[in-house]
């Protein structure tokens, strides 16, 4: 298998430079705002009977020609009709007889949620994938290094793409996090006005055992020789204006930390004072909206910021909440069908399976917080609080 893997992917390297002097990434970039709202394949699989991801393939190297004038018009609405909950389409082209066509093809066709099957080794692919109408992409273990793999994973989530990752052994175990993409570290403050009771307990516990943000950065000095995914500080102003914002931007950036969540720093000061400071130190600026924010607001934070849009469920503050209302429903419907260029997170509230899902749904993914406090407090390990977690968002 490794041969062939490795014609394939040398293929796949010299194909993907041919199709980049075609059309640039920055072409492929600009078309992202056409693309489908994405569908869940996890959600898919998760509330199906059958748990079944149908396949379309034309060849195999192994088998040669299975069926070449297969067309998706004909087999794919086939699939979705017996019952499958997923579809897995291949478009490799010299290997496999697929195209990218293909999936273009059979999007309007069905409604269960599409894969895309190729060798990914270039983001160029994943936003090829995002443009025909792909809900997931599949990343092969054997094809890539950890690090790109994770890399290429971030990408793909960035776009709203869900990924399948395909391994072989026990050693490709490493391969697979607990499914965390992001990793967002509070400062603790006395008056977190945003925050819930159990945010505010830990931040008041921290500050008692002297937490501060020289402390904290003390802490966060060789973060990045064991953590791989994005880093985001979230932390009022109080405490950074008296660090002071330039040294706090620069520490930041020599940290390997990628953003700051600052909630009560209004955007007409940031666009005015703190924008290009930031910029300078490579840091993005996450800007929080709500059910209250208006159209106008919320497309002028699209445009001069980057990173993703903090979508808070509500105007109060955060902790679990055990569903999200029609209103609130309505409120995630109007935000995604903005078609905003910035990916969204959900925060606020997200604590189960049915709160999870409904964030994930309308958004590129869920934020939380004082749930995993919560698990941290009365579970013995973090691993076991990771693990409780995880449980809690899929019963």
């Amino acid at each position: 298998m490794k041969d062939i893997l490795s014609e394939i992917i040398a293929n796949k390297r010299f194909e993907v430079d041919l199709q980049k002097q075609a059309i640039s990434i920055e072409q492929l970039q600009e078309g992202i705002s056409e693309s489908p709202t994405p569908r869940s394949m996890k959600q898919a699989l998760a509330s199906s009977a059958s748990g079944i991801i149908a396949e379309f393939k034309r060849r195999s190297p192994s088998k040669g020609w299975i069926q070449e004038e297969a067309c998706p018009e004909e087999i794919v609405p086939s699939y979705a009709v017996a019952g499958a909950s997923a579809l897995s389409i291949l478009t490799d082209e010299k290997f496999f007889g697929g195209s990218l066509k293909d999936i273009r093809t059979a999007r309007p066709l069905v409604e269960i949620p599409i894969l895309r099957k190729d060798f990914i080794i270039d983001e160029y692919q994943l936003y090829q994938a995002k443009i025909v109408g792909a809900d997931a992409v599949l990343l092969i273990a054997a094809a890539l290094e950890p690090e790109k793999c994770n890399e290429l994973a971030e990408k793909a989530h960035e776009l709203g793409l869900e990924v399948l990752l395909e391994i072989h052994s026990s050693e490709e175990l490493a391969y697979i996090n607990k499914g965390i993409d992001m990793v967002e570290i509070g400062i603790p403050f006395s008056d977190p006005m945003a925050d819930g009771p159990v945010i505010q307990e830990a931040s008041t516990a921290a500050l008692r055992n002297g937490m501060s943000l020289h402390v904290l950065f003390d802490q966060l000095e060789d973060i990045r020789q064991d953590v791989h995914i994005p880093i985001i500080l979230m932390g009022y102003l109080n405490p950074i204006m008296q660090y002071g914002f330039e040294a706090f931007c620069r520490k930041c950036a020599l940290t390997g930390v990628d953003g700051m969540i600052i909630p009560d720093l209004p955007f007409a000061d940031y666009m005015k004072e703190y924008k290009a400071i930031a910029e300078r130190n490579n840091l993005k600026m996450i800007m929080l909206i709500t059910p209250e924010t208006s159209e106008e607001r919320i497309r002028l934070i699209d445009e001069h910021t980057s990173g993703f849009i903090y979508m808070v469920s509500s105007a109060s503050t955060t902790g679990a909440q055990q569903s999200f209302n029609e209103q609130k429903q309505a409120y995630f419907h109007r935000i995604n069908g903005m078609r905003l260029r910035n990916p969204r997170l959900v925060g606020f509230g997200i604590s189960n399976k049915a709160t999870f899902d409904a964030a994930a749904t309308n958004s590129s993914g869920a934020i939380i917080g004082s749930k995993f406090m919560q698990l941290l407090k009365s579970e013995p390990t973090i691993d076991r609080a990771v693990d409780k977690l995880q449980a809690a968002l899929q019963e």
